[in-house]
């Protein structure tokens, strides 16, 4: 997912970065935050 999806979705957001700590890592190296 998408930061800024994230960034929308606050109750998700916890769950996105407690699930997929890989995901939002490589999103970060792809520039996409």
């Amino acid at each position: 997912m998408r930061c800024y999806f994230l960034a929308f979705n606050a109750p998700y957001e916890k769950l996105f970065r407690q699930l997929c700590p890989l995901i939002n890592n490589r999103a970060a190296h792809l520039g996409q935050c």
